[in-house]
């Protein structure tokens, strides 16, 4: 309700003098609201499916039912508040009624009428708090998952426990780093994973935080499998909102820092009684590990960091390391070796050396009493965990572009259905060479092209429902090259190099065509006057480092499909868009920048993997791997019909679009079937129980408000035994399909469609 704007009510009464009462009361009172009229439960639905009111004043009895029907339960379950009124009632009959949603009861009589305003006033109130709450709730749920979600994936241990050391509660990283099973950690106290001979001083643990609110440090602790660890902590005391004080704390394990820090702090002679043993520990961990003095010389280096400088361990002692790594006259700015030097203090850095490699870098101190003496530097190589990082970021991204076009395209389904459709039923009613019939076919043209497009999206989006089989991979491609030659052109050579037996995949036929088809228009415009596209085919197996590094779902066998032109090919900004849809290098009306975005989807919709190899006047390499399967190759030409085939069955049809409802049950019609036709599921389960006849088909919208198609068929089931469903839909639904997969045995028809396939399909589910 708008401020400013009069409060529409919704009067729903039988009786015109009490409606009329009603109405005077609300004018006497100085207020001016718009008040709508209705007499039965019919009309009230229908007005508020056209413009839903601010609130309504039903009477509880009706000519064609009780206003409790449309209640809610809760109240702010529906879309506006609810009074209901009675000129009987009693104090039990209004319980029942407000525990069934109503905002307010109101038996009727001259005082209650002349009150109304107020009471409406009231509940409008009422309403809007109810509103507030809600919307508070689901903020705070949001907020509380949003806070689970993180402390469950968090690295470090997070855990809450009471003022005795029992343990509440626990994330993941819990039972990671304590070896215990969720249940057997919450069954354990704080002081069960220290060394006996440090659980004394547990009890003073307790003490200090009851009287500080706060303790953090360093505690060493025994894990289920008996290893001794060192867990770093940070543990505060909460007291309000709480049934009883509890502790919330986080551990990270610092075991190695802590043992490195142990060595650096051994006496001289014990470091040189122990140093071949500690240089051969050192040496074996794949991290740079590198000592040095104030005037930045190398005192020691392990055998990666001595690589990584170029030389041998022995060979680098007095050595500059800043000579050997970055600018000859002076150390890197940004280097945290200088920086503990100045603070005596443990540093961080993330540093990008000249050779392009990342390096998370850290620094510990080796003190004489307090002065730094010595500074370790220990490097990790980073780059490959920012390039997955990398990789991780565009796969988001491109899911999200995804979820975009696949919204769009579904909605662009829906209208496109009903200009292709009543354009075909059109030009079925006019005579070929009529000029009408000519736009007409120009209208159903642009149609088509526009369902292209947005098959194309949902391609790109994985929101097509696909129905794959096994097929032979090089079958499948050669079937395809009649095609491919045609659309490439002469000036462009096509060498096909199957390999002798690269064995089958599991994918829907039509996406062999829609890849190759696309990778080659791709192609012939890359490549200026002559040139060759040379398509491959060969097996593979990957294993879980390769996976891992190239960011494969699964190690095993693959099939790889190679697609290399040599066109002009791309640089490497270029090459990190080519799968965005609607991205384009070519010039305006030259392309819609679909066609690689739909490969991608196709592919990974079939479980695959693509990525592209490509370099300015080199030319480019796609190169698709699709999981290898031992199943047999299928059959997966259907032969086409003569003719449209008809019927005389009653088919009940059920789609909340009310063009496309009307579009469907006239081409049904006139095919000879009998139509029973409705918007809403509801209404479609009181057609199958009040039909007095068969019904053989349900046809049905996938999604639709309130109830969606799968449902709708359990029910219609549950009525009529048998009955035949063939579900509709313009995207992929769960209801359906999972991953855009179509579930076995079900029956599907893909919006937009036209009055051929529709009326091949219906024919074909009832003939099954």
């Amino acid at each position: 309700m708008t401020q400013g704007k009069p409060i529409d009510i919704l009067l729903v009464e039988n009786d015109p003098a009490h409606a009329e009462a009603v109405r005077r009361a609300f004018e006497g009172a100085g207020t001016h609201p718009r008040i709508r009229l209705a007499r039965t439960l019919r009309e009230f639905r229908e007005a508020v499916a056209a413009d839903p009111p601010d609130v309504a004043l039903l009477d509880l009895d009706l000519p064609d039912g009780r206003a409790d029907e449309v209640l809610t339960t809760p109240p702010e379950a529906g879309l506006f508040p609810i009074l209901i009124m009675t000129s009987y009632g009693n104090e039990q009959a209004a319980v029942e009624l407000t525990k069934s949603g109503a905002l307010d009861y109101v038996v009727t009589s001259p005082e209650a009428v002349s009150d109304m305003p107020r009471r409406v006033s009231g509940a409008l109130r009422i309403w809007a708090f109810l509103q507030e709450h809600k919307r508070t709730e689901e903020v705070l749920r949001e907020s509380e998952e949003r806070y689970r979600d993180l402390v469950e994936h968090s690295n470090d241990l997070i855990c809450t426990h009471d003022l005795e050391g029992r343990i509440l509660s626990g994330n993941e990283a819990a039972s990671r780093m304590s070896g215990y099973s969720a249940e057997l950690f919450l069954g354990k106290n704080m002081a069960d994973f220290l060394e006996p001979e440090a659980r004394g001083g547990f009890k003073v643990y307790l003490e200090f935080i009851r009287s500080t609110g706060r303790a953090s440090g360093v505690m060493r602790v025994r894990t289920a499998a008996g290893d001794t660890r060192y867990w770093e902590f940070t543990n505060t005391l909460r007291t309000e909102g709480v049934a009883a004080p509890i502790v919330r704390g986080t551990a990270r394990d610092v075991t190695d820092r802590i043992l490195a820090e142990k060595a650096m702090r051994k006496s001289k002679k014990e470091l040189e009684a122990l140093s071949r043993e500690f240089h051969a520990v050192l040496d074996a961990i794949p991290d740079n590990i590198t000592r040095l003095s104030p005037d930045m010389n190398v005192v020691w280096a392990n055998r990666a960091s001595a690589a990584e400088l170029k030389g041998k361990p022995a060979d680098l002692s007095g050595c500059h390391c800043f000579k050997r790594r970055d600018d000859p006259d002076h150390p890197n700015g940004k280097c945290p070796v200088l920086r503990t030097f100045r603070t005596g203090e443990s540093d961080y850095e993330i540093i990008t050396s000249p050779d392009r490699k990342m390096w998370e870098v850290r620094t510990i101190p080796v003190k004489e009493g307090e002065r730094v003496v010595n500074v370790i530097e220990v490097g990790r190589d980073i780059t490959e965990h920012r390039r997955m990082e990398e990789n991780l970021r565009q796969a988001r991204k491109m899911e999200a572009v995804g979820r975009l076009a696949g919204g769009v395209a579904h909605d662009f389904n829906n209208m496109l259905n009903v200009i292709l459709g009543y354009s075909e039923v059109a030009l079925a009613r006019l005579d070929p060479g009529a000029a009408l019939a000519r736009d007409l076919q120009e209208i159903r043209k642009a149609a088509q092209r526009s369902a292209d497009l947005t098959r194309q999206l949902l391609a790109f989006s994985r929101k097509q429902i696909v129905v794959p089989k096994v097929v032979r991979v090089n079958d499948a491609i050669a079937e395809q090259m009649n095609m491919l030659r045609r659309l490439i052109g002469e000036d462009v050579r096509i060498d096909f190099l199957p390999s002798e037996d690269p064995g089958n995949i599991r994918i829907d036929p039509s996406h062999v065509a829609q890849i190759l088809a696309n990778l080659g228009v791709n192609a012939r415009d890359a490549i200026t006057g002559v040139g060759t596209i040379t398509i491959e085919t060969s097996n593979i197996a990957l294993d879980e480092a390769y996976c891992r590094e190239h960011d494969f779902q699964n190690p095993g066998e693959y099939v790889v499909l190679a697609f290399t032109d040599t066109g002009a090919g791309m640089d490497a900004e270029t090459l990190e868009r080519i799968f965005e849809p609607f991205f384009t290098t070519k010039g305006v009306g030259k392309g819609t920048g679909l066609g690689l975005s739909t490969v991608y989807g196709i592919v990974k919709q079939d479980g695959g993997t693509i990525n592209a190899y490509s370099e300015p006047g080199i030319g480019t390499t796609f190169r698709i791997y699709f999981p290898r399967v031992r199943e047999e190759a299928e059959g997966c030409v259907e032969p086409a019909r003569e003719a449209a085939p008809v019927g005389t069955e009653t088919v009940l049809l059920v789609e909340d679009e009310e063009q496309i409802l009307s579009l469907v049950a006239q081409i049904l019609e006139g095919h000879g079937y009998r139509v029973l036709s409705t918007r809403l599921p509801e209404e479609a389960c009181r057609l199958a129980e009040r039909h007095d006849g068969k019904i053989d088909l349900l046809l049905t919208d996938v999604v639709m408000p309130g109830m969606n198609g799968k449902e709708l068929q359990g029910r219609i089931a549950a009525l009529r035994p048998g009955v035949k469903t063939l579900f509709m839909s313009g995207y992929t639904a769960n209801a359906i399909a999972h991953r855009g997969v179509l579930d076995e045995g079900v029956a599907f028809v893909q919006k937009p469609f036209t009055v051929r396939s529709l009326s091949e399909k219906v024919r074909s589910v009832l003939d099954s």
